[in-house]
């Protein structure tokens, strides 16, 4: 397969994954969210392990 050929099959698989992800999201939840967007210290300590 040239490069050529490889991008175009890669971006068609692209196009087609993002039509199929946007039918899959959520839509946003009108509550906000109480907790942070982060880790806790402890939270990572257990993850890193």
């Amino acid at each position: 397969m040239d490069t050529i050929a490889i991008f175009c099959a890669i971006d068609d698989f692209r196009q087609e994954f993002e039509s199929w992800l946007e039918q899959c999201l959520l839509e946003s939840s009108p509550k906000p969210r109480r907790r942070r967007g982060e880790l806790c210290l402890s939270e990572i300590m257990a993850w890193r392990g």
